[in-house]
């Protein structure tokens, strides 16, 4: 489920990031009098409503994701990730092979301590939560990435069966239903906070003065 859900997250990130780069598109064609489909490419092998790619969106992600952080910041980000995983995976292919040593885990486990502690102090933090926001970055996240892979890799095959059956049943519920229902409701939260200032602004023009 830990999987699922992050997967959902992420899958939300990546088209609402794809929305709002597309609609620069949409932003750029109409200051030059343009149609948005004449700076799009078309591709003729795609389906008629996934044929139109748009160029412009790329680059506007590409853009921001340079220059959110520093590529040296990006560098160190992604050694420590695959370090993390390289060493996660390690430990759960040593307790698999069940070779009955101490010897690979006094090697694999101070290599994910290094990993993460490497990422806790050589990878600034993008912004601090204000409200919530989750604990003990990055070694939280990094042990639930340890856990979830050697709980993978402690399963047999049936079990990845069931999981993938499940995980695409999930997906196709999130995309038909979760994902509009997120919609819904971020729409009627908004309309509700408008509705909350409007009547605030009254309230206040139409109180007696003191």
């Amino acid at each position: 489920m830990a999987f699922v859900a992050a997967g959902n997250i992420l899958l939300e990130y990546c088209i609402g990031g794809a929305a709002v780069a597309r609609a620069w598109t949409s932003y750029f064609a109409t200051l030059l009098n343009h149609h948005p489909n004449d700076f799009r490419i078309h591709a003729a092998s795609l389906a008629a409503d996934y044929s139109r790619l748009d160029p412009i969106a790329v680059a506007v992600i590409a853009i921001i994701c340079l220059l959110s952080t520093s590529r040296a910041d990006r560098n160190r980000l992604a050694a420590c990730i695959a370090a993390i995983l390289a060493s996660s995976v390690a430990t759960a292919t040593c307790w698999g092979l069940d070779r009955g040593g101490w010897v690979p885990y006094a090697v694999t486990v101070p290599a994910w301590l290094a990993a993460t502690a490497s990422l806790w102090a050589l990878v600034p933090q993008a912004r601090a939560p204000k409200l919530w926001g989750v604990p003990m970055v990055p070694w939280l996240p990094s042990a639930s990435i340890a856990i979830n892979v050697f709980l993978l890799g402690s399963i047999d095959s049936k079990s990845f069966m069931r999981f993938g059956i499940w995980t695409a049943a999930l997906l196709v519920y999130y995309l038909f239903v979760g994902l509009h229902a997120s919609y819904d409701t971020a729409k009627a939260l908004a309309a509700d906070a408008v509705a909350g200032k409007v009547e605030d602004g009254d309230a206040k023009t139409s109180a007696p003065p003191m």
